[in-house]
């Protein structure tokens, strides 16, 4: 959390080895900005029902900032 930001960090680590589409669940949030892994921000993701989706490679990991 850098108050700088503002908003939450979550890290996704893929451990299966299979790429694809992964589906999340968040409470409380209402925007994801998928982030580098020094967080800066890439591209916004689309946020519906609390879910958003987010591509990872097998092994991989991703960042998204989470915002009220």
């Amino acid at each position: 959390d850098d108050p700088a930001f503002g908003g939450t960090v979550l890290r996704v680590w893929e451990v299966d080895g299979k790429s694809g589409p992964v589906t999340l669940s968040v409470r409380g949030f209402r925007r994801a900005i998928q982030t580098d892994l020094l967080e800066r921000d890439l591209k916004e993701l689309r946020m519906e029902n609390g879910q958003f989706k987010l591509d990872l490679r097998g092994h991989g990991f991703a960042s998204v900032r989470l915002l009220d």
